[in-house]
């Protein structure tokens, strides 16, 4: 059984974790995640959440029982330098580079306070909560300490550090002693002692090397890690300090978990140490590491190992109506759905429902690209883009039907609903809500004659249900293997026939003949007018087609595509034009606007291009064409493009955006054979 485990930023973007195990002395690689999109330049935990900051101003928080994302909080508009937990995990504190100081409870992750300007807007460099939870430091890039009193939720003092400390501009980091009592400010070559009674300095302790971290031991000692790789125990009492060579380069982070010392080094090094500082365990990350923290032993809940409950706890004696708004969580996974309905008053807990769907002994849905976690509109325009130019490639003929369902959600029948869930699996219990849900639905229609009589609904998932994405899975999937499931027809790719690629409601069905795909389309209309989920209503045969918001035509020139995402983009920035010339707005927010909101336009469906020069040149064209816009350049002012970036005081990126991504996306795909076998396949 693993001892604990280390969870460190890097700034290459990656969370990366390490479980040790003391009996084997040894680290072992748990979990590597890239969800930021810049570096990582902080880290904080409680209980079983870890939260990280970047430089890409997110703020994203990780569930360790679930192993997975939990939520990412963006109010910070800059680089997010610190993060810190009230010891009762209730609140997050937060500070960014341009000075903004927010609080966030921990649960809903509502912003509950903001400082615009904590430290007069000076960057936030730390952030340290007082272990009872009342009181927080925030140390500021104008060489003040503050303090916040956190049940008032204001500030209640500030000490300016150039009075006080020897070196008050290299200062960086404070952290707090156990007792509260005491705290440590570090920089330079000095580590001070702060006491809270006398609000002052009490030790001042110098090294021969710069600090680059520094942790309490204990009561009496104190870690301290170097720029040279040295860490060195200090006695208070004495000033006595026992030197060790732990790294080459510089201790970026320290850490302690009982008896362990964990230190992480700037080249990307961890080691695990005895408290006599004696080796037991290294492991090289492969990224220079900003922050760590450590995570004690957490009973993990896995979502393949689901418990079937069916719990309800009703309330013998009255409750009254408070006034504070009741929570409800639902949680939707991709083989099951867990219904949580959670009404709780202040005095005690309510009603309490649980059910979830067992893994279905269904034919995986490879070809369904909707309702399904990791996969969407990209990877279904990404599949359909390769495999056409793949036959094109070989010289192979391909013919496509394009079906849009009509209404088709509407058209699901509960009875071959039922059916369904039933010859699959489904639990007793679980069919029995199911139908409970669905069955026994009346209307009635109401008119100046009055209401008419009851009507029973056959048809329809709910709207706004979050079992309705995984019911209309299952219903369109049965369809389609009652249909095709059995036949080979289809493109053939390394002995494997891939005949139909879906997302939702817009299928597209193909073969290798005019005949074969007829076939195909008689099968499939029979099947699915007995499940009355199709109308016949379309065109037989078109030169082009707009599916999923892309363009497909017969010759597969993907400067078609390229032209038509150009033109959206151009009127996406018409639309905010006048956003985009306001003299009230910097250069950098203009860029980021630029980024967010119309860069997107362009990228939508960017991983299936095909770039040759001419639509290069168009892509980098278009760009400036935005800039100019954005700096009010005429064409008749003979500017050149070098004159324009300089004015922007920025760099052509558009186009190195669009191959990185490709490049990117490539590799996420080739790593994952299990979520994106059929892409790999083809």
């Amino acid at each position: 059984m693993k001892t604990f485990e280390i969870v460190a930023g890097t700034y290459e973007e990656f969370l990366v974790g390490y479980e040790f195990f003391e009996k084997e002395a040894q680290l072992v690689q748990s979990f590597a995640s890239h969800d930021h999109s810049a570096s990582i330049r902080t880290l904080a935990r409680c209980d079983h959440y870890v939260a990280s900051g970047g430089a890409d101003d997110r703020i994203i928080i990780y569930d360790f029982r679930l192993r997975k994302e939990h939520c990412m909080l963006s109010h910070h508009s800059s680089t997010i330098t610190c993060l810190d937990f009230t010891p009762n995990h209730s609140h997050i504190l937060s500070g960014s580079q341009d000075g903004l100081l927010a609080i966030t409870r921990v649960g809903n992750w509502q912003v509950e306070k903001l400082w615009a300007k904590a430290h007069k807007g000076s960057a936030i460099i730390d952030i340290a909560v007082h272990p009872t939870g009342k009181l927080a430091l925030t140390l500021g890039d104008d060489c003040t300490l503050r303090t916040w009193n956190l049940v008032k939720g204001r500030q209640a003092f500030a000490v300016n550090l150039k009075s006080k400390s020897k070196d008050p501009k290299s200062i960086f980091k404070i952290c707090w002693a156990a007792d509260g009592v005491r705290f440590i400010l570090y920089g330079g070559k000095y580590t001070e002692i702060w006491g809270t009674e006398s609000g002052g300095i009490l030790q001042v302790i110098e090294h021969d090397v710069k600090v680059s971290s520094c942790i309490w031991y204990s009561d009496k000692k104190i870690l301290v890690g170097y720029e040279d790789g040295n860490i060195s125990l200090v006695k208070l009492s004495s000033l006595k300090k026992t030197i060790n060579q732990v790294h080459k380069d510089r201790v970026k982070v320290l850490a302690k978990f009982e008896d362990w010392i964990i230190s992480g080094s700037s080249s990307g090094e961890i080691k695990v140490c005895n408290k006599a500082l004696e080796e037991v365990s290294k492991i090289t990350v492969g990224c220079r590491i900003t922050s760590m923290v450590i995570i004690p032993p957490i009973q993990i809940k896995k979502e393949e190992e689901v418990v079937e409950t069916l719990e309800i706890e009703d309330v013998e004696e009255p409750v009254k109506k408070s006034k504070k708004k009741k929570r409800s969580s639902q949680i939707v996974d991709e083989i099951g759905t867990q219904l949580v309905e959670e009404n709780t008053s202040p005095a005690k807990k309510k009603k309490k429902i649980k059910f979830k769907f067992l893994s279905l002994p269904i034919v995986p849905i490879s070809t369904q690209f909707d309702f399904r976690n990791a996969v969407g509109t990209r990877e279904a325009f990404f599949s359909i883009q390769v495999l056409f130019q793949r036959c094109r490639d070989v010289n192979c003929d391909i013919y496509a039907c394009f079906i849009d369902y009509h209404k088709a959600l509407d058209t699901v029948k509960h009875d071959k609903l039922m059916e369904i869930l039933t010859n699959i699996g489904i639990n007793t219990y679980d069919l029995r809500i199911v139908s409970n849900l669905y069955w026994n639905q009346t209307l009635s229609i109401r008119t100046e004659a009055g209401e008419s009589d009851d009507i029973k609904i056959k048809r329809s998932v709910r709207q706004g249900c979050i079992l309705s994405p995984l019911l209309f899975n299952i219903y369109s999937e049965e369809i389609f293997q009652e249909a095709v499931g059995d036949v080979e027809a289809g493109i053939r790719i390394n002995g494997e026939s891939i005949n139909n690629i879906r997302y939702a409601d817009d299928t597209v069905v193909f073969a290798d003949s005019s005949e074969t795909l007829q076939e195909l389309m008689n099968t499939i209309t029979e099947k699915e007018q007995q499940f009355g989920q199709i109308s016949v209503n379309g065109q037989q045969r078109v030169k082009t087609y707009t599916y999923l918001d892309t363009n497909v035509n017969e010759n597969w020139d993907h400067s078609i595509e390229i032209k038509c995402r150009i033109e959206k983009a151009r009127s996406a920035f018409q639309k905010m034009a006048k956003l985009f010339k306001c003299h009230d707005l910097s250069m950098p927010i203009k860029i980021r606007l630029l980024r967010c909101y119309i860069f997107p336009v362009l990228l939508y469906g960017v991983e299936s291009w095909t770039l040759t020069d001419a639509t290069c040149k168009k892509i980098e064209a278009f760009e400036m064409w935005l800039y100019r816009r954005i700096l009010k350049i005429s064409y008749t002012d003979h500017v050149t493009n070098e004159g324009v970036l300089f004015r922007m005081k920025n760099e052509k990126e558009l186009l190195t955006t669009i191959k990185t991504v490709k490049i990117e996306y490539l590799g996420h795909i080739m790593r994952n054979s299990e979520r994106y076998g059929l892409l790999q396949l083809i």
